[in-house]
């Protein structure tokens, strides 16, 4: 019997849907054979809606797959093997230069690491591919340079980081302590502001400077919330 239906056509890959298009069938008046010889008609809206489709999937399928190794870089450094999280976004960097997240993260974890001028290039290609947690970024950048010992430098990306952004939360970054960094989430903005001031005290105090005037900062920076 003649007739027209619509229906979804959904693609998933392992379990996530990647894409859904609308799909409409019309089978033909003259059709009187048994159903599985019946013959249907992709409508012309489909036709359009499919141009393409094929790259599209592929292209999502490979973003999906970028995330799930990122997810191990991740699980890699929180399980504290820093090494092996340290090689996996080197991978990833390496597969994908354009993304500014491997690169970014890759710094992050080459300063627990030790690895100060290493981690500084990495940061820096993060930065140029359009990094966009740019309060993260500050404080990385801050990170690093105090590791090289630019104690002044390092201050002044710690006092960017807490005027001018906020992150978005939460975020994993580094609570300078002397000569020793300890890996901390922030998930607030009263918490963010903590570290930065703390981070910045310390660079001030390791090139001469003052400690009070980062409570002051601090405190000027709470007032604005």
């Amino acid at each position: 019997e003649a007739g027209e239906g619509t229906f979804d056509f959904v693609v998933k890959h392992d379990g996530t849907e990647i894409t859904r298009l609308p799909l409409t069938v019309v089978v033909n008046a003259d059709v009187r054979a048994p159903y599985d010889t019946a013959q249907a008609f992709v409508s012309p809206k489909l036709r359009e809606s499919l141009e393409g489709w094929g790259d599209q999937i592929n292209v999502q399928a490979r973003r999906l797959r970028h995330l799930q190794r990122l997810k191990v870089a991740f699980d890699a450094f929180a399980e504290g093997d820093r090494e092996g999280a340290a090689s996996h976004y080197q991978s990833l960097a390496d597969d994908d230069p354009a993304d500014p997240v491997p690169h970014n993260n890759l710094g992050f974890t080459l300063l627990g690491l030790g690895r100060p001028g290493e981690a500084l290039a990495s940061l820096q290609q993060g930065s140029a591919a359009g990094y966009p947690e740019t309060a993260v970024e500050d404080v990385n950048f801050g990170c690093a340079y105090y590791d090289l010992g630019d104690f002044a430098r390092a201050e002044e990306c710690f006092n960017k980081g807490l005027h001018e952004h906020r992150p978005g939360f939460p975020a994993l970054l580094w609570l300078i302590s002397g000569t020793r960094k300890v890996s901390i989430t922030v998930d607030q903005p009263l918490s963010f502001i903590g570290l930065v001031a703390m981070n910045g005290a310390w660079a001030s105090w390791r090139h001469g400077g003052g400690v009070a005037r980062w409570l002051q900062l601090a405190e000027a920076a709470m007032e604005a919330l």
